[in-house]
């Protein structure tokens, strides 16, 4: 019953690459917050300076030197943005699949007006 829905759900790669828009301020800079509760600061960098010039693999804190995974560099706010464009390209890449399974699941089951029966695809 579910097995097309297995099959399409091995065939999303296991890794991928999700565009995300970070806000900039009207001048090009990002915000950025080193997480560190001794340091704490924000700051801001001009977002092509971040791009081109931060390591994937370090960032330095503009106002304590202090090196840290430029992840860790991300506001409260950019945050939330990470995780939505995050959920919003899973739902994308799985959704369809999930929807005609719970519709195949559905049209095969003997018609039920019993509460909490059925296929639902959200919490």
């Amino acid at each position: 019953m579910f097995d097309d829905l297995i099959r399409r759900l091995d065939r999303i790669p296991k890794s991928q690459l999700i565009p995300i828009q970070i806000r900039l301020d009207d001048d090009g800079y990002l915000d950025r917050r080193y997480t560190a509760e001794e340091c704490g600061a924000a700051f801001k960098v001009l977002f092509t300076d971040w791009r081109e010039k931060v390591p994937v693999e370090q960032a330095w804190c503009a106002i304590c030197g202090e090196v840290e995974d430029p992840q860790e560099f991300n506001t409260p706010d950019q945050e939330r943005q990470i995780r939505d464009a995050g959920i919003a390209g899973t739902r994308a890449q799985g959704g369809r699949p999930g929807r005609d399974a719970c519709g195949t699941w559905r049209r095969s089951r003997p018609r039920s007006r019993a509460p909490g029966r059925g296929c639902r695809s959200g919490p």
